[in-house]
């Protein structure tokens, strides 16, 4: 089985993490084959070349310019039926151009969408017409979509059910994963870490809501919120909280990696109902061995599958969400639960797991 693995070159560095623990398993496979394609130059170039991994580098700056199509029918026809796995919605475009003159019989197109397919201005994949070349369209033989939501966007327009395939965020484990902190409750104060990723003014009215709650419980232990935001939120974030009183209470931080955080905190929030970028904020929480406290919409509950893993209130209710941070500071036997069943699912969605799935997809898709 030979697969092209093609990528933009502009790929984060968890989606970077991603394709490295993938094409890393595909080595791994007897009779397997494979080849890296992105542009020239790129930062992603650069640590192909260092992890030493076949790959071919396509011209020009526009990666997506005439002389880098040519290039790609060039490296399809040297190597042979092929399995070509896009990674975007413009590096699917680009692959549907390099394959318009192809073969369906002996070449497969596999695509996969960012998180949020719909939203990001790089990736508008939404049907399948938007693949250029009627050869290129009957090669496409696989979409992986990123969540339940997704899948059902794209079948809405038009893309056959046959095709989906849900596929969930990954990350690696960490050194820590393994053997995290004791499940045991904080003694003498809570700290709860929220991230504020988005640009929205609700979910930070309803966290302030809830903290004003919880405030006003005078029978609870110390505690404080630390969120974690863009420095140039500072202001703002600071302003509302000091017209509740609550600046006291408030800890704000910039710049700083969220797994370093999650280690310093004792409960995980996030208000936001898009979620993060890459929907891996639970991930993450769930890494840490973190209870984890999100709203009840469509990409949180695709990633935690249930109520067992997180606490889910509904968006924008603030007394809700109050409620279930009370419940994990009164509650161990729910802190702890929470805590050990979010490793447990972890373990579903790391890098390895996630990889031996797209290995199972590309067996199923085999010429």
């Amino acid at each position: 089985m030979r697969i092209v693995l093609l990528d933009s070159g502009t790929a984060r560095a968890e989606r970077q993490e991603y394709l490295f623990a993938l094409a890393g398993l595909l080595q791994r496979q007897p009779d397997t084959e494979i080849l890296f394609l992105c542009p020239r130059g790129s930062a992603f170039a650069e640590r192909l070349k260092s992890e030493r991994f076949p790959f071919v580098p396509l011209p020009g700056s526009a990666w997506y310019n005439p002389f880098a199509v040519s290039a790609l029918r060039r490296e399809l026809d040297a190597f042979g039926p092929t399995c070509v796995h896009a990674f975007g919605g413009a590096a699917a475009r680009f692959a549907g151009r390099g394959l318009s003159r192809c073969n369906p019989a002996s070449t497969r197109l596999v695509v996969s969408l960012p998180a949020r397919p719909f939203a990001e201005p790089d990736t508008p994949l939404t049907r399948p017409e938007q693949i250029p070349g009627p050869a290129a369209r009957s090669a496409l033989a696989a979409v992986l979509c990123p969540s339940a939501w997704s899948a059902d966007a794209l079948r809405k327009a038009g893309f056959p059910s046959t095709l989906l395939h849900v596929v969930l965020p990954a990350l690696a484990p960490r050194e820590d994963s393994k053997n995290p902190l004791p499940l045991h409750l904080p003694r003498r104060h809570w700290v709860f870490l929220t991230a504020l990723p988005g640009r929205s003014t609700r979910g930070l009215s309803t966290l302030l809501e809830a903290m004003a709650y919880l405030r006003d419980r005078t029978d609870l232990p110390p505690w404080e919120m630390r969120i974690l935001c863009t420095p140039d939120r500072f202001g703002s974030i600071r302003a509302k909280a000091r017209a509740k009183k609550l600046e006291e209470r408030l800890c704000l931080l910039g710049g700083q990696n969220l797994s370093q955080q999650l280690s310093l905190c004792d409960i995980a929030i996030t208000t936001d109902t898009a979620c993060d970028e890459h929907h891996v904020f639970p991930l993450h929480v769930w890494r840490a061995a973190r209870p984890l406290i999100c709203p009840a919409t469509a990409p949180f509950l695709d990633i935690a599958g249930d109520e067992r893993t997180a606490l889910f209130y509904k968006p924008g209710n603030a007394a809700a969400l109050a409620s279930d941070m009370l419940r994990c500071m009164i509650d161990p036997n729910l802190y702890r639960r929470l805590r050990r069943l979010g490793l447990r699912r972890f373990a579903s969605r790391t890098l390895d797991a996630v990889a031996w799935q797209i290995l199972g997809i590309y067996q199923h898709i085999q010429c």
